[in-house]
């Protein structure tokens, strides 16, 4: 797949994510409020939904970890060619962090965090 089917596929998945979220939510949910809540420019967002752009790689992150803790949906990771979270792993923190270029330590940190949490 190009660049161009990615932005196009990519803008189309965020219409339907939105359009998720507002179901899900039983309300409206914009273009702005999900921005913010993502921690992305709206500007950027309205961008990628009209398939216009893809986002950078710290905003790759950002929006895919939002929609999928929205969503539970990993079609975002898919799209922009990221690892898939398992939402049932208690390392998917640890991963993302991972993603973030988190120190090493950190990631040792929360994983044991995790794991103690869940016993």
């Amino acid at each position: 797949m190009d660049d161009n089917e990615r932005k196009k596929m990519f803008g189309e998945y965020l219409t339907n994510a939105q359009l998720a979220i507002i179901n899900k939510r039983h309300r409206t949910v914009s273009i702005t409020e999900m921005a913010v809540e993502a921690g992305i420019s709206q500007p950027n967002l309205s961008m990628w939904k009209r398939g216009e752009r893809l986002p950078d790689p710290d905003n790759r992150l950002r929006i895919c970890v939002y929609l999928w803790k929205e969503l539970k949906e990993v079609t975002s990771f898919e799209i922009l060619d990221l690892p898939t979270p398992d939402p049932n792993s208690m390392t998917t923190l640890a991963i993302l962090l991972m993603l973030m270029d988190a120190p090493p330590d950190v990631i040792e940190e929360t994983k044991n965090f995790l794991k103690s949490k869940l016993r």
